[in-house]
């Protein structure tokens, strides 16, 4: 079970102050190369949360870990990987053809209990997902199979655990490393929950430690 004190202290310690115009979430990364990322990419989005008092947040930048999973509200500052815990973005303006690559990266000093997991929510309910973390965006066919779900229906169902030490069951990331979560909808056109060109896709973020 997480230890969600050792959660929220991680989580503080992670919190980033992005540079904001209006609502608009902008984050100015040194060292990427967007055009390395197949075509097909969602880069901005509406975010809204699972509790609608907490607000939606307007062209989003899907690029970034920190802008999806780092919020809770649409007033709260950004918390960098692993986000904020129990997180629960709805990207409302998923394009059912493509997918969702968010970079970000793990610290030097990650500690070895260290691990989590995102599930597909089940409200709103939202379309199968194909969901990786890899080193490479947009890549649905990682080295680790751990770091791999597919088809993954929504309904509170979980999707990839990971943690930093070695597991022969959870996808393993290594500390002071670049890593994609790469979302897309497993089925697009013919889930009952996702039959036109937009989507809304609805994750959490858990993650704790020992």
């Amino acid at each position: 079970m997480f230890d969600i004190a050792t959660a929220f202290v991680l989580a503080a310690s992670l919190t980033a102050t992005p540079t904001e115009s209006g609502t608009t979430d902008v984050l100015f990364r040194d060292g990427y190369d967007a055009s390395a990322c197949p075509a097909g990419r969602v880069e901005h989005s509406d975010i809204s949360y699972a509790i609608p008092s907490s607000g939606t947040r307007h062209h989003v930048d899907l690029t970034a870990f920190e802008n999806i999973w780092g919020h809770s509200t649409d007033l709260d500052s950004a918390m960098m990987w692993p986000g904020r815990p129990g997180s629960s973005p709805i990207i409302e303006n998923f394009t059912s053809e493509g997918y969702v690559a968010a970079r970000f990266h793990t610290p030097p000093g990650m500690p070895i209990t260290l691990r989590g997991m995102y599930k597909n929510a089940n409200y709103p309910a939202g379309p199968n997902l194909d969901f990786s973390i890899s080193e490479q965006c947009g890549d649905f066919y990682p080295q680790q199979s751990g770091c791999l779900a597919t088809d993954i229906i929504g309904g509170d169902v979980p999707m990839v655990y990971w943690q930093a030490a070695l597991s022969n069951f959870s996808c393993v990331l290594q500390p002071d490393t670049d890593y994609f979560v790469n979302i897309q909808v497993t089925n697009p056109g013919l889930d009952p929950q996702c039959r036109g060109p937009s989507c809304l896709v609805h994750t959490l973020n858990y993650y704790g430690g020992n």
